[in-house]
């Protein structure tokens, strides 16, 4: 008796945990859309305890931890996803954005590239995006607007014109926020160097930059390849940066000051560091849209904008991403068939996706009315004779011939 009890009530206690899991995925979806990463990261975690065969958690969770910047719990979420339902193109999906975060570049192109071929539509801007890294911010073909050389000289007289009126005061200013507030560096050891305040004097133009924004943080981009950790000091003030690098010990560092548009948190502001670049993450003090990065430019920006219509790139890799998939709709929408081509593909299309009783109406009712019905109701086609019922299209008349 004991023993059939409990195989009564196992399906329901079954059906229990299930409805248990849901409940907790639901909760867990709840505090995603609330932006409480962690809070959904722990109720996905126990959906997963009751049910680990279900790859929607995984995949939900995966994309929890790429928010939380857990990339390598993200990969690990991502492939099992794919391994409980091989043809998941969301799972390979994230698991390229957590190889891409990973630095694995050419992996998470591999994996974008399969997603693509298994009809994933989200993938091509993250393998443009791959291909960025892999050039060192180039991709073959990309759009880029260029200045005139009139509009260059334009430009770099009114910067020159800024930086000259501002130099003497931010110098000033530079060096007393430097004594007041300490240098915050990501992940570096303690080193007896010191390096001189940001001076006027740096090549700007050393290291190629970027910059892009989101709803909550603006992430700037200096593509300097093989730096180490000791080799850079980063201080975050409220209204600026401050970037110094030196390359080799001896030589006069590489200074830069940033007057930020907008004020930004300095405890949540980071820097990261790849093989390619310098990643600054400047988290912003108030969500808001920044018409430029630096404050004692935007005018002057919004001045060459409207005269001489040069905007800049948010990207890193000063592609113009939206301008490359408007480009790609617009070859899109060119290589479509159009009038009688475009009505014979769309034929083609149906008659190759259809059943074969669809396929025998189709070709019954086209034949025997000799091109003037098409139907795809074999039920009504197989009962019905076209050649008795027959109509000339207006103007003309229907001529049978003995072969």
């Amino acid at each position: 008796m004991r023993s059939g009890s409990a195989s009564k009530t196992t399906p329901q206690k079954r059906k229990g945990d299930l409805d248990a899991a849901e409940s907790l995925f639901s909760r867990g979806n709840v505090s995603y859309v609330d932006e409480k990463y962690a809070e959904a990261e722990k109720f996905f975690t126990q959906a997963l305890e009751i049910d680990n065969s279900n790859p929607n958690y995984y995949l939900h969770r995966a994309a929890t931890n790429i928010k939380l910047r857990n990339y390598k719990k993200a990969l690990a979420d991502s492939e099992q996803a794919v391994q409980v339902f091989p043809g998941s193109t969301t799972g390979r999906l994230r698991k390229g954005i957590a190889l891409f975060h990973l630095n694995r570049f050419k992996d998470a192109k591999d994996v974008f590239e399969e997603a693509q071929r298994l009809g994933h539509k989200n993938c091509g801007l993250w393998i443009r995006k791959c291909a960025a890294e892999l050039n060192g911010g180039k991709v073959p073909g990309e759009i880029k607007q260029v200045a005139s050389p009139q509009q260059r000289e334009n430009k770099a007289a009114t910067v020159a014109k800024l930086v000259a009126s501002s130099s003497s005061s931010s110098s000033t200013n530079t060096q007393s926020s430097l004594k007041s507030t300490p240098v915050r560096v990501t992940k570096s050891k303690k080193t007896s160097q010191s390096y001189p305040p940001p001076s006027s004097s740096s090549n700007p133009t050393k290291y190629r930059q970027g910059w892009y924004q989101n709803v909550s943080t603006v992430c700037v981009t200096l593509y300097a390849r093989g730096l180490k950790t000791d080799q850079v000091k980063i201080s975050f003030e409220p209204k600026s940066v401050v970037v110094v690098i030196r390359e080799s010990p001896g030589t006069t560092p590489w200074t830069r000051k940033l007057d930020l548009f907008s004020d930004i948190d300095t405890q949540k502001s980071n820097y990261r560091l790849t093989p390619f670049k310098l990643e600054i993450n400047l988290h912003k003090g108030i969500a808001l849209d920044w018409p430029a990065l630096e404050a004692r430019t935007s005018s002057a920006i919004k001045q060459l904008t409207s005269s001489s219509k040069i905007k800049k790139s948010p990207y890193t890799s000063g592609t113009d991403w939206n301008a490359v998939e408007k480009k790609i709709e617009k070859e899109l929408e060119e290589d479509k068939p159009q009038g009688e081509a475009a009505l014979q593909a769309l034929f083609q299309n149906i008659y190759k996706n259809a059943d074969d009783n669809t396929k025998r109406a189709m070709n019954k009712s086209y034949q025997t009315s000799n091109g003037t019905v098409l139907s795809t109701n074999w039920g009504e086609v197989a009962k019905k004779d076209y050649e008795k019922t027959r109509q000339a299209p207006k103007g003309q008349e229907i001529v049978d011939y003995e072969i």
